[in-house]
């Protein structure tokens, strides 16, 4: 796996990152930890979690997993947002709704769809709420510092609190957090960068091929580090679903592409060894309950899979395939925050 020294900071970690926003969902624990398991044992070393993922379970399984790996690992975790607070009743609840979901995909999908009920509050950013939620963090991780605290859907109004920052400054200064960032939109981001220093050392948001985020945040902030997510989300449905209703589109890629995009693997690696290129110097995230496609990105993210020419031919195709019918779900993808 190739490793990055994330820009202005000190932190060193793996070029691909493992997303746990959906580790707990429709499986059981000891089913999660083998999904860290494979995650590590193909060469990733970033985990990204938040308080309110799992329905403030997965900080937990991730802490487990973590402990005999601390030091070669890296953990980024967010603020913010918190999840309902455990009680004997919100656990059954829990319980029954998981055991549910991994017999019924219907159930699962009802589960993620309602999982927003689970959130107690959102814009918790005053200096107190942080320091709550960062010692809750660092006791389910088990952890003594966090690598990567992030600001979660917060706003450019929240990220430049001087009370905060003053807070978050000494949370670093105590070693409890070696970086401190925004989880948000970015359109966000943009208005972050945009406004009064200082700037977040780290950011992290949605990006993809289609969405082609980063060289315009390049354009006003070079010297932050970058991690993104939403490789695949909607964009690889949309594409193979494109691809197997039109057969002379899917010839005409071919020959251009020199690969067989009629595969859905071949699409998905295509995809993401276009973000690993395009955030060369940062972490890219991605999400999966299947260790085998973990296995498959993590090799894609160890080797040059595709020339450079044909992932921007590849993005080229995308833009015009898409662009001139693009679903709904993926025009309206920035404005929403994971």
């Amino acid at each position: 796996m190739r490793t990055v020294t994330l820009t202005g900071t000190e932190v060193v970690t793996s070029k691909l990152g493992f997303g746990c926003s959906a580790l707990i969902g429709g499986r059981s624990r000891t089913e999660a930890l083998r999904l860290l398991e494979a995650a590590y044992d193909s060469g990733i070393r970033h985990f990204d979690v938040a308080r309110l993922y799992g329905t403030g379970d997965a900080e937990d399984v991730l802490g487990e997993f973590a402990t005999r790996r601390r030091s070669n690992i890296t953990i980024a975790t967010k603020f913010g947002i918190s999840p309902t607070p455990s009680t004997l009743g919100t656990g059954i609840a829990k319980s029954l709704v998981r055991f549910a979901a991994r017999r019924s995909r219907r159930a699962l999908h009802l589960a993620r769809r309602y999982g927003r009920w689970t959130i107690r509050r959102r814009g918790q950013f005053t200096p107190d709420a942080a320091i709550t939620s960062l010692v809750a963090s660092l006791t389910k991780l088990r952890t003594e510092y966090i690598d990567v605290l992030l600001l979660h859907d917060c706003t450019a109004a929240d990220w430049h609190s001087q009370a905060l920052l003053s807070t978050l400054e000494e949370v670093v200064s105590r070693g409890q957090a070696r970086v401190i960032g925004t989880a948000t939109s970015f359109r966000t981001s943009e208005e972050i960068f945009a406004g009064a220093m200082p700037h977040p050392s780290i950011v992290q948001f949605e990006d993809d091929m289609l969405l082609n985020n980063l060289p315009s945040f390049r354009g006003i902030a070079r010297d932050a580090a970058v991690i993104t997510h939403g490789t695949f989300r909607n964009l690889l449905s949309a594409l193979c679903q494109r691809l197997i209703h039109d057969p002379d589109l899917t010839a005409t890629w071919k020959q251009r592409l020199d690969v067989d995009v009629s595969r859905p693997e071949i699409v998905a690696g295509l995809l993401l060894s276009y973000s690993l290129h395009a955030n060369s110097d940062g972490v890219v995230l991605f999400s999966s309950g299947d260790p085998a496609r973990i296995a498959a990105n993590a090799r894609i993210a160890s080797e040059i899979a595709f020339e450079q020419a044909q992932l921007y031919e590849f993005a080229r195709l995308v833009r015009e395939a898409l662009r001139s019918n693009e679903p709904a779900d993926i025009a309206g993808r920035n404005k929403g925050i994971r």
